[in-house]
């Protein structure tokens, strides 16, 4: 499989996208379970 290098900057923003979602679901997570 090859991938141009447009191809490859736009999934590596996707993952870093969804790394960002992650972590920041998790931080939401953790903080309810604080104020709880």
């Amino acid at each position: 499989m090859c991938l141009t290098l447009e191809e490859l900057a736009e999934s590596d923003k996707l993952a870093n996208e969804r790394q960002i979602t992650r972590s920041e679901l998790m931080r939401q997570a953790n903080a309810g379970l604080t104020v709880a």
